[in-house]
């Protein structure tokens, strides 16, 4: 396997520990080339260092973005720029910076760089139309509901994140985003029933209950971690018939 297949694998199956392990064997000395794959390693390094609330994360990113601009590994770049929309999304959501009413826009505009960074042909541009799609319907969910119950106003946007889960799941290629993907288009289906009646939520959410336990069991089969932690309280809401508490399928 390339470097970057190594680092893709581990990253899907939580090895953090080797995938640490790897970039830090693979990162050269200043002045030294680096090698094929390594802005992908240390992008892949930073996320997860990110989710663990590691000071390390700050590096691997400086790291991602140096190897990036070096070795013109725009897909690095493109995949750099997911930060900038999740913290646009989420100070939108807690209005806490000037013209926050229209940061669901800026945020969604964010990602039409990724479309520029991996136009579609590009190397990996597959996964980036995934991620492209995931992160809209995302940030339609966000929008919909504020993270809580979603109001009459925001069944429209639940509906578009409907639509773009549909997209995002015809470039899955990997087990783990198959895994995402369905748990996110489940969460979205069910959150859309939040406008019926009590008898009425516990007959249709029947499918999407069992969607998401199958996502979470074949997560914790798998150990992919970070799936089972979401999936996990989104059974709990489905099976209380609850619109509150849900967890977006997403490293925030």
């Amino acid at each position: 396997m390339t470097l970057l297949e190594q680092a893709a694998d581990m990253y899907d199956n939580n090895q953090t520990e080797a995938l640490y392990q790897l970039a830090a064997d693979n990162w050269p000395a200043i002045g030294a080339e680096l090698p094929a794959g390594i802005a992908e390693v240390c992008r892949y390094t930073f996320i997860r260092h990110a989710e663990a609330h590691e000071i390390d994360q700050h590096l691997w990113r400086a790291r991602a973005l140096s190897a990036a601009v070096i070795t013109g590994a725009r897909d690095t770049a493109a995949g750099l720029l997911l930060q900038a929309f999740f913290v646009t999304v989420d100070v939108t959501v807690k209005q806490e910076q000037g013209g926050y009413e229209h940061g669901y826009e800026d945020a969604r505009s964010i990602l039409e760089e990724i479309n520029r960074l991996v136009p579609e042909g590009a190397p990996r541009s597959q996964l980036f139309a995934r991620l492209y799609h995931e992160k809209r319907a995302y940030s339609f969910l966000i929008e919909g509901t504020g993270r809580g119950r979603p109001s009459t106003a925001g069944m429209e946007r639940l509906r578009q994140a409907e639509a773009e889960c549909l997209l995002a799941r015809d470039y899955v290629r990997s087990p783990r985003g198959t895994l995402k993907v369905r748990g996110d288009l489940a969460l979205v289906r069910y959150l859309l029933l939040a406008e019926k009646t009590t008898a009425e939520i516990e007959e249709a959410k029947k499918p999407f209950l069992e969607e998401t336990i199958a996502v979470r069991d074949a997560a914790a089969a798998a150990d992919y971690r970070d799936v089972v932690s979401w999936a996990s309280p989104n059974v709990e809401v489905m099976e209380r018939g609850d619109f509150v508490g849900w967890v977006p399928y997403e490293v925030e």
